[in-house]
Protein backbone atom coordinates (compact mmCIF):
# COMPACT_ATOMS: atom_id res chain seq x y z
CA UNK A 1 0.00 0.00 0.00
CA UNK A 2 1.33 3.23 -0.79
CA UNK A 3 1.26 6.33 1.85
CA UNK A 4 0.78 9.16 -0.19
CA UNK A 5 1.89 11.84 2.86
CA UNK A 6 2.15 15.42 0.88
CA UNK A 7 3.18 18.01 3.45
CA UNK A 8 1.21 21.29 2.30
CA UNK A 9 3.07 24.46 2.64
CA UNK A 10 0.88 26.89 4.84
CA UNK A 11 1.31 30.11 4.08
CA UNK A 12 0.18 32.78 6.90
CA UNK A 13 -0.31 36.06 6.22
CA UNK A 14 -0.22 38.99 8.95
CA UNK A 15 -3.79 41.54 9.41
CA UNK A 16 -2.27 44.47 7.77
CA UNK A 17 -1.83 47.22 9.97
CA UNK A 18 -4.90 49.94 10.72
CA UNK A 19 -3.73 53.51 9.30
CA UNK A 20 -2.67 56.25 11.96
CA UNK A 21 -3.87 59.30 10.69
CA UNK A 22 -3.08 60.73 14.05
CA UNK A 23 -0.03 62.36 12.48
CA UNK A 24 -1.79 63.19 9.60
CA UNK A 25 -1.73 66.95 8.74
CA UNK A 26 -3.72 68.87 5.94
CA UNK A 27 -2.23 69.21 2.61
CA UNK A 28 -2.63 72.03 0.26
CA UNK A 29 -4.18 71.92 -3.06
CA UNK A 30 -4.62 74.20 -5.64
CA UNK A 31 -8.29 74.12 -7.34
CA UNK A 32 -10.08 76.97 -9.37
CA UNK A 33 -12.51 78.74 -9.85
CA UNK A 34 -12.59 81.53 -7.29
CA UNK A 35 -14.22 84.70 -8.58
CA UNK A 36 -11.19 86.25 -10.53
CA UNK A 37 -10.47 83.33 -12.39
CA UNK A 38 -6.91 82.76 -10.72
CA UNK A 39 -5.85 79.41 -8.72
CA UNK A 40 -6.38 79.76 -5.25
CA UNK A 41 -4.74 77.38 -2.65
CA UNK A 42 -7.31 75.62 -0.17
CA UNK A 43 -6.78 72.94 2.24
CA UNK A 44 -7.30 68.88 2.07
CA UNK A 45 -7.76 66.17 4.44
CA UNK A 46 -6.08 62.84 4.58
CA UNK A 47 -8.27 61.61 1.74
CA UNK A 48 -8.18 64.66 -0.34
CA UNK A 49 -11.18 65.92 0.66
CA UNK A 50 -11.44 69.87 0.34
CA UNK A 51 -12.08 71.21 3.84
CA UNK A 52 -14.94 73.74 4.35
CA UNK A 53 -14.98 76.57 6.64
CA UNK A 54 -18.14 78.46 7.70
CA UNK A 55 -18.80 81.75 5.51
CA UNK A 56 -18.65 83.48 9.35
CA UNK A 57 -15.41 82.17 9.80
CA UNK A 58 -13.93 83.06 6.19
CA UNK A 59 -14.78 86.83 7.17
CA UNK A 60 -13.91 86.67 10.57
CA UNK A 61 -10.24 85.93 9.83
CA UNK A 62 -10.50 88.62 7.32
CA UNK A 63 -12.05 91.00 9.64
CA UNK A 64 -15.04 91.74 7.83
CA UNK A 65 -16.92 90.39 10.67
CA UNK A 66 -18.75 92.64 13.03
CA UNK A 67 -21.26 92.86 16.27
CA UNK A 68 -24.04 95.26 17.67
CA UNK A 69 -24.15 94.74 20.71
CA UNK A 70 -26.47 97.66 22.75
CA UNK A 71 -25.47 98.53 26.28
CA UNK A 72 -28.82 98.74 27.60
CA UNK A 73 -31.90 96.45 28.32
CA UNK A 74 -35.49 97.84 27.64
CA UNK A 75 -38.72 97.71 29.01
CA UNK A 76 -41.69 97.02 26.42
CA UNK A 77 -44.85 98.51 27.61
CA UNK A 78 -48.17 97.96 25.95
CA UNK A 79 -47.96 101.03 23.66
CA UNK A 80 -44.12 100.50 22.66
CA UNK A 81 -41.97 97.94 21.02
CA UNK A 82 -38.18 97.59 20.71
CA UNK A 83 -36.66 97.90 17.30
CA UNK A 84 -33.24 96.57 16.31
CA UNK A 85 -32.40 98.31 13.27
CA UNK A 86 -29.25 97.81 11.11
CA UNK A 87 -28.37 100.20 8.22
CA UNK A 88 -26.64 99.81 5.45
CA UNK A 89 -25.83 103.64 4.17
CA UNK A 90 -26.21 104.74 1.04
CA UNK A 91 -23.50 104.27 -1.38
CA UNK A 92 -21.32 102.70 1.14
CA UNK A 93 -19.89 100.43 -1.27
CA UNK A 94 -20.44 97.67 0.97
CA UNK A 95 -22.30 94.35 0.93
CA UNK A 96 -24.09 93.05 4.65
CA UNK A 97 -24.52 89.47 5.24
CA UNK A 98 -26.76 88.59 8.04
CA UNK A 99 -25.18 85.93 10.26
CA UNK A 100 -27.23 85.97 13.31
CA UNK A 101 -29.72 87.80 15.65
CA UNK A 102 -29.22 86.74 19.29
CA UNK A 103 -30.87 88.37 22.35
CA UNK A 104 -33.18 87.66 25.50
CA UNK A 105 -36.61 88.43 26.93
CA UNK A 106 -37.93 88.60 30.69
CA UNK A 107 -40.16 89.76 32.57
CA UNK A 108 -40.11 92.85 34.09
CA UNK A 109 -42.00 90.89 37.16
CA UNK A 110 -40.77 87.45 38.82
CA UNK A 111 -43.84 86.62 39.20
CA UNK A 112 -44.73 86.52 35.27
CA UNK A 113 -43.48 83.69 33.41
CA UNK A 114 -45.47 83.00 30.81
CA UNK A 115 -45.12 86.20 29.05
CA UNK A 116 -45.16 85.84 24.94
CA UNK A 117 -42.92 88.60 23.04
CA UNK A 118 -43.68 88.90 19.43
CA UNK A 119 -40.34 88.83 17.04
CA UNK A 120 -41.09 90.14 13.55
CA UNK A 121 -37.39 90.42 10.99
CA UNK A 122 -37.75 92.97 8.45
CA UNK A 123 -36.49 93.80 5.12
CA UNK A 124 -36.49 98.10 5.13
CA UNK A 125 -38.28 98.97 7.82
CA UNK A 126 -39.30 102.03 8.65
CA UNK A 127 -36.27 104.35 9.86
CA UNK A 128 -36.49 105.18 13.41
CA UNK A 129 -34.78 107.79 15.44
CA UNK A 130 -31.50 106.75 16.15
CA UNK A 131 -30.90 108.46 19.73
CA UNK A 132 -28.80 105.75 21.41
CA UNK A 133 -26.64 104.66 18.54
CA UNK A 134 -24.77 101.30 18.82
CA UNK A 135 -21.36 100.86 18.11
CA UNK A 136 -20.14 98.04 15.81
CA UNK A 137 -17.41 96.20 16.93
CA UNK A 138 -15.12 94.03 14.96
CA UNK A 139 -14.79 90.10 15.72
CA UNK A 140 -11.14 89.89 14.66
CA UNK A 141 -9.09 91.21 17.59
CA UNK A 142 -6.08 91.62 15.46
CA UNK A 143 -7.95 93.07 12.70
CA UNK A 144 -8.17 97.39 12.29
CA UNK A 145 -11.08 97.25 10.14
CA UNK A 146 -14.28 99.53 11.09
CA UNK A 147 -17.83 99.05 10.16
CA UNK A 148 -19.79 101.36 7.59
CA UNK A 149 -23.15 100.58 9.74
CA UNK A 150 -25.55 102.43 11.71
CA UNK A 151 -27.13 100.61 14.41
CA UNK A 152 -29.77 101.32 17.15
CA UNK A 153 -32.02 99.53 19.81
CA UNK A 154 -34.31 102.34 20.25
CA UNK A 155 -38.00 102.41 21.52
CA UNK A 156 -40.72 103.33 19.51
CA UNK A 157 -44.70 103.42 19.06
CA UNK A 158 -46.06 99.86 18.01
CA UNK A 159 -44.35 99.62 14.42
CA UNK A 160 -46.34 100.53 11.55
CA UNK A 161 -45.22 97.79 9.07
CA UNK A 162 -47.36 95.52 6.73
CA UNK A 163 -44.74 94.45 4.17
CA UNK A 164 -41.65 93.00 3.46
CA UNK A 165 -42.03 90.84 6.63
CA UNK A 166 -39.85 88.08 6.10
CA UNK A 167 -39.82 86.13 9.42
CA UNK A 168 -42.18 86.36 12.21
CA UNK A 169 -42.31 84.24 15.81
CA UNK A 170 -43.10 83.54 19.32
CA UNK A 171 -40.83 83.78 21.98
CA UNK A 172 -41.96 82.79 25.42
CA UNK A 173 -39.08 84.19 27.73
CA UNK A 174 -35.55 83.37 27.87
CA UNK A 175 -32.75 83.14 25.06
CA UNK A 176 -33.23 83.48 21.35
CA UNK A 177 -31.62 83.37 18.29
CA UNK A 178 -32.25 83.08 14.87
CA UNK A 179 -29.21 81.61 12.40
CA UNK A 180 -29.00 83.09 9.00
CA UNK A 181 -25.57 81.80 7.47
CA UNK A 182 -25.37 84.83 5.84
CA UNK A 183 -27.96 84.09 3.65
CA UNK A 184 -29.89 87.29 4.59
CA UNK A 185 -28.02 90.54 2.24
CA UNK A 186 -28.37 93.74 2.26
CA UNK A 187 -25.98 95.40 -0.81
CA UNK A 188 -25.04 98.93 -1.09
CA UNK A 189 -28.03 101.02 -2.95
CA UNK A 190 -28.39 104.64 -3.92
CA UNK A 191 -30.34 104.88 -0.87
CA UNK A 192 -30.07 103.55 3.10
CA UNK A 193 -31.15 99.67 3.35
CA UNK A 194 -32.05 98.27 6.54
CA UNK A 195 -32.97 95.08 8.62
CA UNK A 196 -35.06 95.93 11.38
CA UNK A 197 -36.46 93.78 14.11
CA UNK A 198 -39.36 94.76 16.20
CA UNK A 199 -40.42 93.22 19.44
CA UNK A 200 -43.67 93.48 20.43
CA UNK A 201 -45.34 92.82 23.74
CA UNK A 202 -48.46 90.82 23.75
CA UNK A 203 -49.13 90.60 27.00
CA UNK A 204 -52.15 92.80 28.47
CA UNK A 205 -50.74 93.04 32.10
CA UNK A 206 -47.50 93.78 32.20
CA UNK A 207 -43.65 94.53 30.50
CA UNK A 208 -41.38 92.49 29.28
CA UNK A 209 -37.36 93.47 29.42
CA UNK A 210 -35.92 93.18 25.77
CA UNK A 211 -32.24 92.87 24.51
CA UNK A 212 -31.02 92.12 21.29
CA UNK A 213 -27.95 91.93 19.08
CA UNK A 214 -26.78 91.26 15.67
CA UNK A 215 -23.82 89.55 13.89
CA UNK A 216 -23.10 90.45 10.10
CA UNK A 217 -19.94 90.70 7.26
CA UNK A 218 -19.17 93.66 5.04
CA UNK A 219 -17.79 92.65 2.35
Amino acid sequence: MVDFNFEVPMSVSATPPLPNYANESLSSSLVFGNDNGTPRSVDVDFQGNIVQIPAATKHSQQGELFSAVPINTYLIGLETCAVLQLINPANSGKTFRIERIIGGTSPSLITNNTLVTLIEIYKNGAPIPISDPITPVNRNWGSPNTSVATANLQLVPVFAITSNLLQTSLNTLGYFEFVFNEELIIPSSTSDQNISIAFINLNPSAGIIITASIVWSET
